[in-house]
């Protein structure tokens, strides 16, 4: 608003001719054409209003009269500066019965301009015969009623977003956003973008200070002085805009770790040439400043394709649909998959659009079901998570966002909202509420985490018992098996397609109440159904502790822990079906000495050293073979540390 005020006093002073108010206004601006890089304008802008408050008497007197400006009509507030009058004279040549395109002779271009100002005043002295002034054949765009009606409209949308934002409310603080917000957006500004527009005034006076003391004040030390023209550093000064920029990854990006090569090759030429070199002492340690097994080039934990592994296992037992049995039934659905899968809607403008959109799709795809459960992520600020949702956000900005109502517009770029985890917090809020508030009478509704407390849950029959549903459960995953033990249906189905659902209900299966279990994955239009309860039953032939594939699960990669380089699911699979009880004790009771050397024997046996009994006699085994560092396993202390 400061700056809009003083934009106004700079218009109000050349439409009235009031020179004093227009130097005060210019004199206004010079701090922000410095703190926002208008280099021209901030370089010579000092120096034009020095030489305008060194004018001659004659001169600041006809200035103070108000002739530094033009008009061409006796109408009020229609002064402009003579160079924009010139323009306007340039400007009738140009239009209808102009100079454009009425000739390419340049004889007849002549005699056209040289006659023009005899043209104008004949045409003038004939208005003026007929009593026809141009004064009244102009009328300002202002004043048009079209106009008018537009101006008034957006008057009142401005005034119901103040009394929205309960700013004409001083004494009522609670509504007070903690950092600067857009008004019609309702974004919120980073740290730094709030100080460097609130103190956009007090940091440009700085600047223009010591652009003055070094530039024009400032006499010559050692010779040496700086001149009005050598180039200035910008400032760079962060707009509100900038919220919305994605920053690019160069600067970001880790360097890329090069393998000490040469190292390698001198361990290796001693070996051949028969020297005594301790290969179990030096391999005892990782040769890189990360392990290859598990990191990349860059230090990111490397990653895969879990989802293969559900795939080998529920093969042959997809179904495209199903058939409930008679009795109970619930549906537990995965509300923030839901929601990213929603995205954002095409006819959608507002969150309660967006809140209807999301009730009827819950309502949609359990139809069938008397018993309808939804559970939602938490969002910590510390958490094992942290790195996986920044590297799924990477490429976009993430833009804060209060969803203080359902008016609230939804963002243009979905990807930028949802890359913010306290905007995903308030959309599960949101949407827990709406979905409570829009529950059918006939049905029962349970919603959980979502809430702004952690351990809430909510149900849309109060005379339900829930108080077995509160737990502290940051994933939405496990939140759901607790749904699942809880429920007493006899036919569930899970809608969800994260695969770490996947081996979570086919483990705690048995700790259900239900005949059949179902997981349903797939989209909305080619829907597929897992029957967990015939693949928990088929991999009990194989392997009788189902119970072990969640360590097998968490060993082999998932979202938190890094994937073997050059080993993938379904290849491990493979080692875990024949030595599955080595992973027997993992995640049972405390993590003692004989745990930890089973585990490191089922990752040799992942690497097909079988011979190996710790991972540092397996990373001997496999140099000596002259396998490169990202085949080498990881070694004793990275293993322990990581896993």
């Amino acid at each position: 608003m400061e700056m809009v005020s003083i934009l106004l006093l700079f218009v109000r002073a050349q439409r009235e001719g009031m020179w004093d108010l227009h130097l005060y206004a210019f004199q206004k601006m010079l701090p922000f054409f410095h703190r926002y890089d208008h280099t021209n304008y901030a370089r010579w802008g000092a120096v034009y209003l020095a030489q305008m408050k060194q004018l001659s008497v004659e001169v600041q007197t006809e200035f103070d009269k108000g002739n530094w400006v033009v008009k061409g009509s006796p109408r009020r507030f229609n002064k402009v500066d003579p160079d924009q009058g010139q323009e306007w004279l340039n400007g009738t040549g140009k239009r209808g019965g102009g100079i454009v395109g009425i000739t390419r002779t340049t004889a007849a271009l002549c005699r056209w301009t040289l006659s023009y100002n005899l043209r104008a005043h004949i045409a003038a002295l004939t208005g003026k015969m007929f009593r026809v002034a141009n004064d009244d054949q102009i009328a300002c765009n202002e004043s048009n009623p079209s106009r008018k009606l537009r101006d008034n409209s957006d008057e009142k949308k401005v005034i119901a977003l103040l009394r929205q934002a309960n700013v004409f409310n001083v004494n009522n603080q609670a509504t007070t956003p903690e950092r600067l917000q857009n008004m019609v957006t309702k974004d919120v500004a980073t740290a730094r973008i709030e100080e460097s527009l609130l103190n956009a005034n007090s940091l440009g006076q700085e600047e223009l200070i010591s652009f003055v003391k070094e530039k024009l004040v400032a006499l010559r030390e050692h010779g040496h002085y700086k001149k009005l023209r050598d180039p200035r550093l910008k400032i760079k000064a962060p707009p509100f805009s900038t919220l919305y920029e994605v920053k690019k990854n160069d600067t970001e990006k880790c360097a890329a770790i090069k393998a000490d090569r040469d190292t390698l090759q001198r361990i290796i030429t001693a070996y051949n040439a028969g020297r005594r070199v301790d290969l179990p002492q030096i391999l005892s340690h990782e040769l890189m400043a990360v392990p290859l097994a598990i990191f990349d080039a860059s230090s990111q934990l490397r990653t895969g394709n879990k989802s293969v592994l559900m795939e080998l296992l529920s093969s042959g037992t997809e179904r495209p649909q199903v058939t409930p049995i008679a009795g109970r039934l619930t549906l537990v659905v995965d509300g923030q998959a839901l929601v990213m899968a929603l995205g954002r809607p095409s006819d959608c403008n507002t969150f309660d659009d967006l809140g209807d959109k999301f009730v009827k799709a819950v309502l949609a795809s359990g139809k069938d079901f008397y018993r309808k459960d939804v559970t939602f992520d938490r969002y910590r600020e510390t958490s094992i998570k942290c790195a996986t949702r920044k590297k799924r956000s990477r490429g976009h900005a993430p833009i804060r966002r209060i969803i203080e109502d359902g008016s609230v517009p939804l963002p243009k770029s979905w990807s930028s909202f949802v890359a913010l985890d306290d905007n995903k917090a308030d959309l599960a809020r949101f949407l827990s509420e709406k979905l409570l508030t829009g529950a059918p009478v006939e049905k029962i509704v349970i919603v959980g985490g979502g809430f702004e407390e952690e351990d809430a849950v909510k149900c849309s029959r109060p005379n339900i018992d829930i108080r077995a549903l509160k737990g502290f459960h940051e994933e939405a995953d496990t939140r759901m098996i607790l749904h699942c033990i809880h429920s007493d249906a006899e036919f569930l189905v899970v809608s969800c397609q994260d695969t770490d659902v996947f081996f979570l209900l086919v483990s705690h299966l048995d700790k259900m109440n239900c005949k059949q279990l179902w997981m349903r994955a797939g989209t909305s239009k080619k829907p597929k159904y897992l029957p967990i309860h015939t693949i928990r039953e088929r991999l009990k032939e194989t392997i009788p502790e189902v119970e072990t594939i969640l360590s097998f699960h968490a060993i082999t990669g998932c979202d938190t822990v890094s994937y073997f380089a050059g080993h993938s699911k379904k290849t491990a699979w493979k080692t875990f079906t024949e030595h599955h009880m080595l992973l027997g004790n993992l995640g049972n009771g405390d993590l003692d000495d004989f745990t930890k050397k089973s585990v490191k024997e089922f990752i040799c046996r992942v690497y097909n050293v079988a011979d190996a009994e710790s991972c540092n006699e397996a990373r001997t085994m496999l140099f000596s073979r002259c396998r490169s560092p990202e085949a080498l396993p990881p070694d004793e202390r990275c293993s322990t540390i990581a896993y």
